[in-house]
């Protein structure tokens, strides 16, 4: 029978970036401010263009609150140096203006095979309406999510 743990997160190290190999397989939690954020996404070599969007969403939630520590989907980086995931996460991070103090907690894994990098992301991403009904109230959830975002969404809006 297998032994299962309550917390992942209890079971990673936290590393601090430039302390790591990105070569080498790891996955770890790593305090993330503005300026490790701009050091990792200079391993952002033959990526996707980053959607001014999508950082501004990332901009919004971690200014509201609502950036998750315990997020499980990590920042990624292949065994031949480059970042492959999390290009949209670190743009946001680096343009906060994020101290070491307030530092973000980002899962990292290091050292995955470089060739995934062409099976990630190549489904369809959840839409506000997808995210807001995995949670069970789904009316009150919809209402508050509406709500709440209404200013994101309005034209021009800067964060």
């Amino acid at each position: 029978m297998p032994k299962y743990i309550n917390n992942v997160n209890d079971m990673l190290p936290v590393v601090l970036f430039h302390d790591l190999d990105i070569n080498k397989p790891l996955l770890a939690r790593v305090p993330v401010d503005s300026e490790t954020a701009t050091e990792m996404m200079k391993f952002n070599i033959k990526n996707r263009r980053v959607r001014r969007s999508s950082v501004n969403y990332l901009k919004y939630q971690i200014i509201n609150g609502e950036w998750r520590d315990d997020h499980p989907q990590p920042i990624v980086f292949s065994s031949k140096g480059r970042l492959i995931d999390g290009q949209h996460r670190l743009v946001a991070i680096s343009e906060m203006e994020i101290s070491a103090n307030e530092a973000l907690i980002v899962r990292v894994e290091t050292g995955a095979d470089d060739t995934v990098r062409e099976y990630m992301d190549t489904g369809i991403p959840r839409s506000l309406d997808d995210r807001v009904e995995i949670v069970d109230d789904l009316q009150k959830n919809k209402i508050i999510t509406q709500l709440a975002t209404f200013g994101f969404y309005q034209k021009n809006q800067n964060y």
